[in-house]
C-alpha cells in the first residue's frame, strides 16, 4: 500500500523523511512509520485496510511498568500429543467485535493436568501451532477473555512432544481496546487453573 502525504507534509522511516512510503500491512510484513508523537501501520482485517496509529506520550504508555509473569513450573511443561484434522478443516472464531471467521486448523494437541485429560484447537496455516485460550484463572490472575500460546514448530503427529504452559501470553487486547482480537472458541474454554505464563493486569510505572 502506498501512502501519499499532501505537500510538505512529511513522515518519517528508516531516518528518513519522506512524503510517499511504500507501507506492507501486518500480513506480510510491518512497516511502521512516525510523525512527531504519532507513529503508525496498516493492517488488514478480512479485505480491510486500516491505520493502526499509537501515540509514543500517551499516559497509558508512560504508566506502563512491564509485563507479569508466574514464576516457570515445570508442572505445567506437560506430555501433548499433536493429533492432525483432515484437510480442510475449520474452526469458527469470533473476535472482540462479535465477528466471526471460519479459520483452518490443522488438528488439536491432548494433554494432561490436574487429573484430567484437556484438548486444544490450533487455528492457523503457518508451520507452528496457534492456540487462543481460556483456563479458570480467567478475569482472576489472568486476562478474562484469554490467552495465546504458540508452539514454532508443528509437533510429528501421534509423537509425544512437551508442550510448555509457561508461555501463555495476552493478546495485544490486554495492552489496548484499540485492538481486536480472537476470543477462544467453546472447545478451547478449559475448566483447570493454568497458573503459568502472563497475568493480569501488568505492572504501573513507579
Amino acid at each position: 500500500m502506498t501512502m501519499k502525504l499532501a505537500p510538505g507534509v512529511t513522515v518519517r522511516k528508516e531516518g528518513m523523511d519522506l512524503d510517499e512510503v511504500v507501507l506492507g500491512t501486518d500480513l506480510d510484513r510491518r512497516d511502521w512509520v512516525t510523525m512527531g508523537r504519532a507513529a503508525m501501520h496498516v493492517i488488514e482485517r478480512e479485505g480491510r485496510y486500516v491505520l493502526r496509529l499509537a501515540d509514543n506520550e500517551s499516559e497509558v504508555r508512560k504508566s506502563f511498568g512491564g509485563r507479569l509473569w508466574y514464576a516457570p513450573d515445570a508442572a505445567y511443561r506437560v506430555r501433548a500429543t499433536f493429533v492432525p484434522y483432515p484437510p480442510g478443516r475449520k474452526v469458527t472464531i469470533i473476535n472482540v467485535l462479535d465477528e466471526a471467521s471460519d479459520e483452518p486448523s490443522p488438528g488439536y494437541v491432548e494433554f494432561a493436568l490436574g487429573g484430567e485429560t484437556h484438548r486444544l484447537d490450533a487455528v492457523g496455516e503457518d508451520d507452528g501451532l496457534f492456540f487462543v485460550l481460556r483456563d479458570a484463572t480467567a478475569g482472576e490472575t489472568t486476562y478474562r477473555p484469554g490467552r495465546f500460546l504458540y508452539v514454532a514448530k508443528k509437533p510429528e503427529p501421534g509423537k509425544p512432544f512437551e508442550l510448555d504452559l509457561n508461555r501463555v501470553y495476552n493478546p495485544p487486547c490486554a495492552f489496548s481496546e484499540f485492538t481486536t482480537c480472537p476470543l477462544p472458541p467453546k472447545q478451547n474454554i478449559l475448566k483447570v487453573r493454568i497458573e503459568a505464563g502472563e497475568q493480569y493486569p501488568p505492572r504501573r510505572a513507579g
